[in-house]
């Protein structure tokens, strides 16, 4: 069960200084010197199950990114699987969420899924790491890699970055399925404190709460021109000037435009530039 590596770009985090000032870059860039001299001739490794399409995939581009740019030797892989197995983890995902999904319970032949899957990805992870290295495991798909990494002399971490404060039968059996994978992590990072289970001991809990890069598609500035280009070309509101056309600022600086429509169900015409609209914005993940 072939692993996937993921190219990263190098980011420099001096750019970060227009947004957060020269003070705090300064203390970014001499902890990002402190961390770089703390892993010389480890590496780290991180590890999830989508390169694109998700949050935690957007997130690990960017932050990877910087994380090679301060001098450490990061990498990135993902996991394969089969149907079967992302079916049983998106349940996992759901009922980590308070969720049904499927509606199925978790059984025997379920475990034995995740760990065939896990197990077998394991396996090929090994071939690149090292004693010392640090590996860091991203979310329920991923668990059941960290004893074997364990075995391989590595620092195991898993990020949790899903879960409800809300605790409930479903919650609770998600976290019983995942346990006995998580017994042994040298730690687990959650976005609140509130979404790790109860058994997580103090000691090995961390809190990194959700972070976003300023120099990302989705967060460039763009002039109210462009916004509403974009809109009225993909539909969402009616606008007659073509002045401007629909095109954004890429990460990397480049121009893109938005070629698609979008499919809208409403009664009557598109409102006007000026309407106030009550909008719901949201990932675009598998049901």
């Amino acid at each position: 069960m072939p692993l996937n590596s993921v190219p990263l770009q190098s980011a420099d985090l001096a750019r970060l200084e227009p947004v957060i000032g020269s003070e705090r870059t300064r203390l970014v860039l001499d902890t990002a010197d402190e961390i770089s001299t703390a892993l010389s001739g480890r590496a780290l490794i991180s590890v999830n199950s989508t390169a694109k399409g998700g949050g935690v995939a957007e997130m690990l581009h960017w932050m990877l990114s910087y994380v090679r740019g301060a001098g450490v030797d990061v990498s990135w892989y993902v996991i394969d699987g089969t149907p079967e197995f992302f079916k049983i983890t998106k349940r996992l995902h759901n009922m980590l969420h308070g969720h049904e999904g499927d509606g199925l319970p978790m059984n025997s032949h379920d475990r034995n899924v995740y760990r065939e899957v896990t197990l077998a990805n394991a396996g090929e992870l090994r071939a690149v790491v090292s004693p010392g290295d640090i590996v860091m495991l991203h979310d329920p798909q991923t668990a059941g890699l960290a004893a074997e990494m364990k075995n391989a002399g590595a620092t195991v971490i898993w990020r949790c970055h899903v879960g409800t404060d809300r605790k409930s039968d479903l919650n609770t059996a998600a976290w019983e399925f995942l346990r006995p994978y998580l017994e042994d992590v040298d730690a687990l990072v959650f976005s609140r404190s509130e979404l790790a289970p109860e058994w997580v001991d103090e000691n090995r809990l961390f809190i990194i709460p959700p972070s976003v890069d300023p120099f990302s598609t989705k967060n460039r500035p763009m002039s109210r021109d462009a916004a509403l280009a974009i809109l009225a070309h993909t539909g969402v509101i009616h606008y007659d000037s073509t002045d401007v056309p629909p095109e954004f600022t890429l990460a990397d600086g480049s121009t893109g435009r938005v070629n698609r429509m979008a499919d809208i169900v409403r009664t009557g015409p598109a409102p006007g530039p000026d309407s106030r609209l009550a909008v719901q914005v949201l990932s675009l993940g598998p049901a």
